[in-house]
């Protein structure tokens, strides 16, 4: 019943007749990185992450970097850019200073037009919109809440779609961000500010997979790949995970006290409590694995070819995705290229999930390339980190 309801659908019925939108948008894995948006970091270890990115794009690329600080990165040295004059975000609640995806939304055109859609509550300053008006962007304000990395857009069969996470609709729980906006208000909303032909919920999946581009990646119109878990020895493997420092479910038991409750005491309490904690997350795995399923089902029952690509339930506690990558087309080439992640610093970096990824994408014609970026700081993958202009 629910995976039904999450499947039911708004499309703007008062518009004037219009060309197929389906003919003008342009999906980001159509694009040709020509441009791409990052965010000034302040953080030299995120510099370091984002010259990573940098050095992995076609020539041609111009790189659109927005800040408010008066030099410029080294990585910019030997590129071709464009300083964006400004500060974002300046009101989202949980996306790092340096998440490019989540502060604004490309809306690229087959006719060469361009907007670039913000959240409300974010809004360019006049200097920084000239020169993206210079650039060949306008720019707008949603009247949602939402961060980008939660919306993910495809063009199939003659019809415009957008996908969005479960806290830009959800609107009663904490994590709402449009708390009391009705599930159709805000499709209606959505369909008309990207210009869409429908607007598609996806179920929730978890806490630890908080957007849509930790969850799939699409990749062609109709193809889309879908994480999906492995619980093959699962007992033995939480035993051990619930034991390491600083795990998800430390976290959450330390989220889950009071003030009262003084820091020296947290670790001892959390041994106390090491056996029901271990119970809870085998369930929170289980409904890890049903719930990615669901979003697979979703795919398929919309006619999508579906694929996917399997991992442990540590990777998705400590934020490790392989779907978190960015595809374009080389304009020069024609080669489908995917930047895939590199955790670099992470105890759970694995080289065979790399190459399983690898594999898998290069089944679907792309050539990946791996980039280093950092977790455990809030560093995200090359996705969060950059926002394709066209």
């Amino acid at each position: 019943m629910l995976l039904a309801l999450l499947l039911a659908c708004v499309q703007p019925s008062d518009t004037p007749a219009q060309p197929a939108v389906a003919d003008l948008l342009v999906p980001e894995y159509q694009r040709t990185m020509s441009e791409l948006f990052l965010l000034d970091s302040g953080r030299h270890d995120m510099d370091d992450i984002l010259g990573g990115i940098t050095a992995a794009l076609p020539g041609y690329t111009q790189i659109n970097f927005i800040t408010n600080a008066g030099t410029r990165p080294e990585f910019l040295r030997d590129r071709t850019h464009r300083i964006v004059p400004d500060s974002l975000p300046r009101t989202l609640r949980d996306s790092p200073q340096f998440w490019a995806q989540d502060v604004f939304q490309v809306i690229s055109r087959a006719d060469g037009t361009r907007t670039l859609v913000l959240p409300k509550g974010e809004q360019f300053q006049p200097e920084a919109a000239t020169v993206l008006g210079e650039l060949g962007y306008d720019t707008r304000t949603s009247q949602l809440v939402w961060e980008g990395g939660n919306i993910s857009g495809d063009v199939v069969g003659g019809q415009s779609v957008l996908y969005i996470g479960y806290t830009i609709y959800e609107g009663q729980s904490e994590r709402a961000e449009n708390p009391g906006v009705p599930l159709e208000d805000v499709q209606r909303t959505l369909a008309e500010e990207f210009e869409v032909d429908e607007v598609v919920p996806v179920p929730y999946v978890s806490a630890s997979l908080f957007h849509l581009d930790q969850i799939f990646l699409i990749t062609a119109p109709g193809e889309v790949v879908v994480h999906s878990l492995s619980l093959d020895g699962s007992e033995a493997m939480i035993r051990d995970y619930t034991r390491e420092q600083d795990n998800y479910f430390y976290k959450v038991y330390v989220d889950s006290l009071g003030p009262e409750v003084p820091p020296a005491a947290h670790a001892e309490g959390y041994l106390d409590s090491l056996p029901r904690l271990q119970a809870y997350a085998s369930q929170h795995a289980l409904k890890m694995q049903t719930r990615l399923d669901e979003v697979a089902a979703l795919f398929d029952q919309r006619g999508y070819t579906v694929h996917r690509l399997e991992a442990d339930p540590r990777q998705f506690w400590d934020r490790l995705s392989l779907v978190n990558g960015v595809p374009y087309v080389d304009r020069e080439t024609g080669e489908k290229v995917l930047l895939l992640p590199e955790y670099t610093n992470h105890k759970r970096a694995s080289f065979a999930d790399m190459h399983r990824a690898k594999e898998l994408f290069e089944s679907l014609d792309y050539t990946v390339r791996f980039v280093p970026v950092l977790t455990g700081s809030g560093g995200g993958g090359p996705h969060c980190l950059s926002n394709v202009g066209w």
